[in-house]
């Protein structure tokens, strides 16, 4: 067992009981579509991953009007979850009819073990 499995376990388990499904969708690496607007994603990937994701708002007091909007979201994956694959500002959250941009996402790693993801949603 390695030195961080139980914060991985503990992580992964609040997460399924606290969130819901949602689908995490990768951007391709390729240029943009629109290179008047190389922020908008390129084509997605067509497999969807399901995960267990929370989703909260930011706090008034984060909330400043321009790096973090009041609609933005905060989510919380657990990264036994995602597996092997990387979640990077380019990806999509689909949760049910709504749709978040990932701005930002910071993984949670001591060391080399990944545990959770915190994302920065905007939908």
């Amino acid at each position: 067992m390695a030195r961080f499995d139980s914060l991985r376990i503990v992580a992964t388990r609040l997460i399924a009981k606290n969130g819901r499904d949602v689908q995490v969708i990768k951007r391709s690496e390729s240029a943009p579509a629109d290179a008047n607007r190389p922020w908008e994603p390129t084509d997605a990937d067509p497999d969807p991953i399901t995960v267990k994701c929370v989703l909260i708002p930011f706090s008034i007091k984060e909330v400043d009007g321009s790096t973090v909007l009041a609609r933005d979201k905060l989510a919380y994956i657990s990264a036994q979850d995602i597996g092997d694959i990387e979640i990077s500002p380019k990806d999509v959250i689909i949760d049910g009819n709504r749709q978040y941009r990932l701005i930002e996402v910071e993984d949670i790693s001591p060391g080399e073990q990944k545990i959770l993801y915190v994302c920065q949603a905007r939908g």
